[in-house]
């Protein structure tokens, strides 16, 4: 734990309370919180903290960006160099944005340079639209195009 109390480290222990690998492949997590207690980076790493990717997810970590309100306004997974990783789903970065009252009102998919990409169903973004009691009414996805998709 840090001075704050965040935990930084998490390591998964065997009996004779050595790092031992988890059935994801990792033995540590590492994780690291912004100012305002946010848990911003997470990565894996095995018995000797070296990087490692995660077995089921295949990357090595993510960073997350937020807005003034606390919403997650982009998730960014990484690779063993730490840098941007394209995930088999075809993106490396998901940007979401939200409504005043904190709906996620879309997301967009991006590549390991920021680059507009589609998802693995060949959506690049989506927009949805809420009822004053903030339940979801609609969802409309799109292609690289803008054009809506069926």
């Amino acid at each position: 734990y840090d001075e704050k109390g965040y935990e930084i480290e998490e390591a998964s222990v065997g009996p004779d309370l050595r790092p031992r690998p988890v059935k994801d492949g990792w033995a540590i997590v590492k994780s690291q919180y912004d100012g305002f207690g946010r848990l911003h980076r997470c990565t894996f790493h095995g018995v000797n903290g070296e990087p490692v990717l995660s077995k089921e997810n295949g990357y090595h970590g993510w960073d997350a960006q937020y807005d003034a309100r606390g919403n997650q306004i982009a998730l960014t997974y990484l690779g063993l160099d730490g840098k941007p990783f394209l995930l088999a789903d075809g993106y490396a970065t998901v940007r979401s944005t939200y409504d005043a009252r904190g709906d996620m009102i879309g997301q967009s998919y991006h590549g390991v340079n920021g680059e507009p990409v589609a998802d693995k169903d060949g959506n690049h973004s989506w927009e949805a639209r809420y009822n004053e009691n903030g339940n979801e009414l609609e969802r409309i996805f799109f292609g690289l195009d803008g054009k809506p998709r069926p």
